[in-house]
């Protein structure tokens, strides 16, 4: 009878495993090993430094591009740290957040004066964060690159990268269908309206942090103005904005520290190779969007930045008024063009000038021929501008489809942000050459680095049949970091102190061993001194989340157990 209770026990319980929701993955939960356990009373909050400068990231001198500078090391925004929180300030919205360490209080709770650098209002956000939700796609190359997939609850539809494809898909089995509400959707119909709202709010009850773009003032949002920063290594930077809602500040450091040493390399080589080349006239680069009335000649600073350092020179904001172009662009988003209309002589003077045109423009069927760009500029067709434009007659002319997704979005907005070292490689390539003729192999040994290995890792030439004029198309089917959409679980992110429950003092951990020194303390009174507490909980892993399979496994293995035993 006893045997028969269990296997009919395991039955059910393998029923429960396949009845799990198909559609959507379940509820991310926080692994044990997040937390100080037990935390740490309100009256103890300075006693213990949970970021001693090993565990701090290193954000460069704030300073202003003087003219003609390529690359600063700015970054637009800050991080105080204290005893058990940070407060990181989004300096361009004078945003600020409140980053407490798990396991010990919220100052924002605590009474006013009693916790520095705390005002009224502050949001605040128990760290590391374990299900968050990503509504821009900037920040996905940085999660990505900080291995924090699996902390992703929700991702924007518009995602590229394969895991976020995995997150995200909804049209074929490899997809979770974890999508981030669209608002455009919700200005369709009345009902649209009506969806969007009530999925947003399951967002935000399921997410512990929303990461938004330039606009969110809900209670979990956070601001990420990366691309108004103003040069390819300050939005790089912002790998250390978000590694400090994570306790990754470690991994940022290196990380940056690795991109920063790359691109100054790659510049390095491409000012050789230019010097090599007697002083030959650099390539005249336009970075152009378009519209039905006419071009924009782009110049937001970092894409001057990275013209300038791949060796080409960009058009100025004097030449291109000069022709007859009106001036704008707004400073609070890092943006600067110069508009001429489709047809004008100023226009055709400009383009004239072009050795290489980077095309930006939105193009509704997917990567454009030579012949929908050339009319996109105001001429009748590729032959038309090839007899003007030496860009066409050179066939220069590229666009960031390298890498989209199943549905055409571009990796460009994506990966390339937090990647610049990536991108400054491929426009060496396109517009100084001689970086592939390297007799000591450093530029592929640069290149090997990135995604796509020695061909174009975002940039695309277009009309070239070979593979730097095809996309990488991206596939949730390549995913390797998500195995099971209904059954996800984070890895642990530990403290950088833990309990010595011997003493119950707590203790600085090796920041390389910060799991192997954590440790559940029997909750007693540990947060004196001297205060003693014999036993303490083994190491564990994380628990499982709450209704997954392994829970569901778990809970009947235990019952089970239980019954064969009585």
């Amino acid at each position: 009878m006893r045997v028969a209770r269990t296997l009919a026990l395991w039955a059910g319980l393998l029923l429960l495993v396949h009845a799990l929701p198909r559609g959507e993955a379940a509820l991310l939960t926080r692994p044990e090993q997040d937390c100080l356990n037990p935390s740490i009373s309100a009256s103890k909050i300075n006693s213990f430094n949970f970021f001693p400068d090993d565990y701090r990231a290193i954000i460069a001198e704030v300073h202003e591009p003087e003219p003609g500078a390529t690359v600063t090391d700015a970054a637009d925004f800050d991080i105080k740290y204290f005893s058990t929180y940070k407060v990181v300030t989004v300096k361009r919205f004078n945003k600020k957040y409140v980053l407490y360490q798990c396991g010990t209080p919220d100052p924002t709770k605590l009474p006013p004066g009693s916790a520095a650098g705390i005002a009224p209002g502050m949001p605040s956000f128990e760290i590391p964060l374990f299900s968050v939700a990503v509504t821009d796609t900037t920040v996905n190359g940085f999660l990505s690159e900080l291995n924090l997939i699996d902390r992703v609850a929700r991702a924007s539809p518009y995602s590229v990268g394969d895991c976020f494809q995995r997150l995200v898909d909804t049209f074929t089995q490899d997809g979770c269908k974890l999508v981030t509400p669209n608002p455009y959707d919700a200005k369709s119909t009345p009902e649209a309206a009506a969806r969007f709202k009530e999925q947003n709010g399951t967002m935000y009850e399921d997410a512990d942090g929303v990461f938004v773009g330039f606009d969110g003032n809900a209670r979990k949002d956070i601001l990420f103005p990366v691309t108004a920063d103003p040069g390819p290594l300050n939005r790089a930077e912002w790998v250390k904005f978000v590694a400090a809602f994570f306790n990754k500040e470690i991994d940022a450091n290196g990380l940056y520290d690795s991109i920063k040493a790359t691109y100054n390399a790659i510049r390095k080589l491409v000012d050789t190779k230019r010097a090599e080349a007697d002083d030959a006239p650099k390539p005249k680069v336009a970075w152009v969007s378009t519209n039905s009335s006419g071009v924009s000649f782009r110049l937001d600073p970092f894409k001057v930045a990275l013209i300038q350092d791949a060796g080409g020179q960009p058009f100025d904001l004097a030449g291109v008024t000069a022709a007859g172009g009106q001036a704008g662009g707004n400073p609070l988003y890092g943006t600067r063009y110069a508009f001429l209309p489709r047809g004008s002589d100023g226009l055709y003077r400009l383009l004239s000038q072009a050795d290489a045109i980077i095309d930006e423009s939105y193009y509704a069927f997917g990567v454009p021929s030579l012949g929908n760009v050339s009319r996109s500029l105001g001429y009748t067709g590729e032959k038309d501008a090839a007899g003007s434009v030496p860009a066409f007659k050179r066939g220069a002319i590229y666009r960031w489809d390298g890498e989209l997704s199943p549905t055409g979005s571009s990796g460009w907005l994506e990966m390339a942000v937090a990647r610049p070292d990536w991108v400054l490689m491929d426009l060496a390539r396109a517009l100084t050459p001689a970086v592939l003729v390297d007799p000591l192999n450093i530029t592929n040994h640069l290149a090997n680095k990135g995604p796509a290995g020695t061909d174009f890792n975002y940039l695309l030439q277009v009309g070239n049949a070979a593979d730097r004029g095809r996309p990488r198309v991206t596939a949730a089917k390549l995913c390797s970091m998500i195995p099971s959409c209904n059954d996800r679980s984070a890895f642990a992110i530990c403290p950088s102190g833990y309990r010595d429950c011997a003493t119950g003092k707590l203790r600085a951990a090796d920041p390389t061993q910060r799991c192997n020194s954590w440790s559940v303390c029997e909750p007693t009174e540990l947060d004196s001194a001297e205060g003693a507490a014999p036993g303490a909980r083994a190491n564990g892993a994380a628990r499982p989340a709450s209704g997954s399979a392994a829970a569901l496994l778990a809970g009947a293995a235990a019952a089970a157990a239980a019954i064969a035993l009585a």
